[in-house]
């Protein structure tokens, strides 16, 4: 119990010396605002850097929910084949398209990479709706529209240059937090030598007259 108590006593603020506490304030101070810093930033820079991508998805596939409407919606053919041709002569692979009941896929994608909130979404509630989903091992962007007469089509477009850029925006954030840190740590072993060096000259002056008035008191008692 006696080397807990002595334990706990010197952890508290207390028990630091003033140049500690001045210490521990500017190091706390530190790592306060690079946090605040790094986590602003990196959410400014993944909101625009996906704000970018979102405008650019929607732009591209419209057009293409537009031509598969144009394909299909004026013969209702039995499949979706001359719309899954008009996409492919213009080179999107990257697809998916609810027709007649049914889901028919572009390249390797199919209703199960297509969220089911999205697809309520779209199929159900009808307009369009986008989501951010990991497709295998990939980060992907599907916007999906609904298709009067027809069905509705999804599109999936990669993010995962994003997700790598996001990354090593990271790293270089802990860097320079670390950095930062590192440099307010220095800063506050300056500042607490300086701070407290005139206490120190101050305690060495009453000192050095506690001593004068004791050699005095002792000269006038031996006379």
């Amino acid at each position: 119990m006696g080397l807990l108590s002595r334990f706990f006593s010197r952890s508290r603020p207390r028990a630091l010396g003033l140049r500690r506490r001045i210490l521990l304030i500017i190091t706390l101070g530190s790592i306060a605002l690079s946090l605040f810093l790094a986590i602003t930033t990196y959410s400014l820079a993944r909101s625009n850097l996906i704000q970018e991508r979102d405008e650019t998805a929607i732009t591209q596939s419209l057009p293409h929910a537009q031509l598969v409407a144009r394909d299909l919606s004026a013969t209702l053919p039995a499949d979706p084949t001359p719309a899954q041709t008009s996409l492919s002569n213009i080179g999107v692979q990257r697809y998916v398209i609810w027709y007649q009941d049914q889901f028919y896929g572009g390249g390797t994608l199919n209703q199960d990479d297509i969220p089911l909130e999205l697809r309520e979404r779209v199929i159900t509630q009808g307009g369009s709706a986008r989501q951010i989903v990991r497709v295998g091992d990939e980060l992907n962007l599907i916007v999906g529209w609904t298709v009067p007469r027809v069905g509705a089509f999804f599109e999936f477009f990669s993010i995962q240059d994003v997700d790598s850029s996001l990354a090593s925006f990271r790293l270089s954030l802990i860097l320079a937090s670390l950095i930062s840190v590192g440099l307010g740590v220095l800063f506050g072993i300056f500042a607490a030598r300086r701070a407290v060096r005139p206490l120190g000259t101050a305690a060495q002056a009453a000192s050095a007259i506690a001593g004068g008035r004791l050699d005095t008191r002792l000269e006038t008692t031996g006379d």
